[in-house]
């Protein structure tokens, strides 16, 4: 694209700022200037180029004029011009970025180490240049300060080369082949010999100030030591970040030219001269410049966001398992083996038949994954083609727990039915903990008992339909997971969740039942109390897809000795009442010795009319001599509270464990007249109603091994002992 300057496309010398060209075709404008001194006669005063400006050290006089963009939806920049037909060179120095090496810096610099700073407008983005659309000749030179070129530098040498590398300039433009050679023979009196192009960029306001404007030949002849800043380069100035003004699409604000005028040696300067300047833009050759595109055009520089980008590649997710036992007692043992051969390690085929689990959906790099996953695990087939679920000898559930070590309890009613396949027997070894979670302990999920077993064991729970492994913390992140080997043999964890406020970790166990009487049932009795399969449910949570498929490996371990509830772990022989309705209950007992009492429910109040000696539990049915019940139940009675009849039972265990005959005596000796007056006087019987409810607080904290109540606490030990001394005085009456 060719430009013209000045009247009939001319640039006019002497120069002063004046006007503007504008041509239509062009996509800027170019300043022209007058220097009126040239109108004196030659040999006179003023006479010559007197209004330029002059180079430091030199004298050698020049002009700078400006080189405007009419708009920035198209990169105006110095190193995509050509000036009459000539193409420029520039010099970068690396040692000048050496600190102190360089006295005209006044900004601070982000180092790009041993290669030009990159302009904002170089990239592979819509609108972002690669490179110049014009060759130059260049040297990337030094001596070595800064150990990247020169002979002290590790290459021993400069880098030069011809290109379109990406520079910011200054970009020089030499004529001194025609003014050494045929302007000498020409009639004309005035031409350039050498033309400075450098980038202008403006930061964005309240600045709005033009970098790099200290750079003129006036003030630093040495254009090596002009290295010109754009905001990625400068860290901050005056105390604001460098940002350049948003409007110029990271574009130059404009190109600054200095030109360098030559006067033949022996024409005479005339008015109204006249320099023909043919200025070149080189157009960029738009196209697709991103490499990983369908369309790449190797020839474009500038990239018109025509790219058509192939689909990014998707993973899988595989779900397998490792079908091999991890340890413990496994279900290999059996006293009436059906299998066709040996009886397997366990008793459970995950998948149905040990096929992997491959997702239907796929997943690009980075695309976040939230899958519910859904596998069988079932009972081994036995030679007969039937699951592997074995009934208890007694054909109903009666035992506590199996026969495994440190527990003896009715193993015998279990027999073969210790190897079935059930919730609780199952562990997730690559999980964060694989430790059970029960599922009563988790808000908002229902707790069901598993049909194989009736009662609580001696932890004092039972097992339940649905077990689940790990926790999340509940406050909105996850941080249960799935560990597996990633394609490098390192651990991948594949996070797992429900919703942000649940604790749940997304991996469940749940056990599935025939319908009481089903076919299956008739056909298979054992199955009336245990699982024909168990269901593992995965729930990934916001997991990061990897650039790999996945294959998240299970091991899943299946031991008869977690057959019972999962909070048991096998204990020494503890010798003790292991039944749990005897009064003397030891939860910590594995072994019992014999000692159980049971419960027998009667009057064990000595005094009571229907005393019963071989009760041994008071049930609140002694009655008096008076015919009422135990003073202190019938005071509670009198209060008129829903409860009585549960504080009443209370009331009666503290007297038979605590209180002796005087204490019952003394009771009735004080209190009977003023139960009576309960009736009669509202103020009595609010002190009554206070004084009991108080002491039946503390009562219940006693039992339950809770922090005592305060005030129940200072009534017993108040009326107790007055209590107790009244009954033995009067008993000895």
């Amino acid at each position: 694209m060719s430009h013209t300057i000045g009247p009939l496309g001319l640039v006019q010398f002497p120069f002063h700022f004046q006007q503007k060209t504008d041509n239509p075709n062009n996509l800027y404008t170019v300043d022209i200037v007058d220097d009126p001194n040239v109108t004196s006669p030659q040999g006179q005063p003023g006479a010559g180029i007197d209004s330029a400006q002059i180079e430091l050290g030199t004298g050698k006089p020049f002009y700078t004029i400006t080189i405007r963009p009419k708009d920035y939806n198209q990169l105006i920049c110095a190193g995509d011009f050509k000036i009459d037909g000539l193409s420029s060179s520039w010099v970068y120095n690396t040692d000048y970025l050496v600190p102190g090496s360089n006295p005209n810096y006044t900004f601070q610099y982000n180092s790009p180490g041993c290669y030009p700073f990159n302009p904002p407008w170089y990239g592979s983005g819509v609108n972002q240049h690669l490179r110049h659309s014009t060759p130059h000749s260049y040297i990337i030179k030094g001596a070595g300060l800064n150990n990247c070129w020169g002979p002290g530098s590790t290459s021993g040498q400069n880098f030069t080369g011809n290109g379109t590398y990406r520079f910011n300039g200054p970009f020089v433009f030499d004529n001194s082949t025609y003014c050494d050679g045929d302007f000498l023979t020409s009639s004309k009196p005035l031409t350039w010999r050498k033309i400075i192009l450098v980038d202008m960029y403006q930061l964005e306001p309240p600045l709005a100030v033009y970098l790099n404007a200290m750079f003129t030949p006036d003030q630093e002849p040495d254009l090596e030591k002009w290295i010109i800043a754009t905001p990625q380069d400068t860290q901050n100035l005056f105390g604001y970040n460098t940002i350049l003004n948003p409007g110029h699409n990271s574009y130059p604000a404009f190109v600054r030219a200095f030109v360098f005028p030559e006067q033949h040696p022996t024409n005479l300067l005339e008015a109204n001269m006249q320099i023909d300047i043919d200025i070149d833009l080189i157009a960029p050759v738009s196209g697709c410049t991103d490499q990983g595109a369908n369309n790449y055009d190797a020839t474009a520089n500038r990239n018109d966001g025509t790219c058509i980008f192939p689909p990014p590649p998707e993973y899988s997710i595989t779900i397998s398992e490792t079908g091999t036992a991890t340890g413990g007692l496994y279900t290999n043992e059996y006293t009436n083996n059906t299998f066709s051969g040996t009886a397997p390690d366990r008793n459970l085929v995950f998948n149905n038949d040990g096929s992997p689990v491959v997702l239907a959906n796929t997943y690009a790099a980075g695309e976040i994954v939230n899958e519910t996953i859904s596998i069988d695990l079932v009972p081994q087939l036995d030679q007969n083609g039937d699951i592997t679920v074995f009934n208890f000898s007694s054909g109903t559930p009666q035992g506590n727990i199996p026969q495994t070590l440190g527990y003896s309890n009715r193993g015998s009613d279990w027999g073969d039915a210790k190897n079935n396949l059930t919730g609780a027997s199952i562990r997730i070894q690559n999980t964060g903990n694989p430790s059970v979670i029960r599922v009563g302990s988790l808000a908002g999920v229902t707790q069901e008992f598993s049909e194989w077993h009736v009662q609580v064991d001696p932890t004092g729970y039972q097992p339940e339909k649905t077990t689940v492994f790990d926790v999340n913390p509940g406050n909105g992140t996850f941080t249960a997971n799935l560990a597996t080997p990633d394609s490098n043999g390192n651990a991948l964890l594949i996070t797992t969740g429900t919703t942000g406020a649940s604790t749940h970790s997304g991996i469940s166990i749940v056990e599935h039942y025939h319908p009481s009487g089903s076919p299956e049932v008739v056909a298979q009795p054992a199955l009336e109390h245990f699982p024909y399969k168990l269901e593992l449910i995965i729930e990934i949570k916001d997991f990061v897809m990897p650039a790999e498929d996945i294959d998240i490996l299970m091991v899943i371990d299946h031991n008869t000795e977690n057959q019972g509830d999962p909070n048991w772990t096998s204990p020494s022989t503890i010798y003790g009442c292991t039944n749990p309705i005897a009064l003397n209950y030891d939860p910590a007992a594995n072994t019992d010795d014999g000692s159980c009492i049971l419960p027998i429910y009667g009057c064990t109040q000595h005094q009571a009319t229907n005393y019963d000696p071989l009760a041994n539990v008071d049930d609140g049915s002694c009655t008096y001599p008076t015919g009422s019940k135990i003073l202190c139940a019938t005071i509670y009675e009198s209060t008129g509270l829903d409860d009585w009849e549960e504080k009443s039972r209370l009331w009666n265990i503290h007297l038979n464990k605590h209180l002796t005959k005087y204490h019952q005596i003394g009771y009735h000796t004080l209190f009977y007249q003023f139960t009576l007056l309960m009736k009669k006087y509202k103020s009595i019987f609010k002190l009554g109603k206070y004084m009991t409810v108080q002491r039946s607080k503390d009562l219940e904290a006693v039992m339950n091994n809770d922090k005592r109540h305060l005030p129940g606490m200072v009534i017993r030990y108040i009326f107790e002992p007055i209590c107790y001394v009244v009954g033995l005085i009067k008993s000895k009456i």
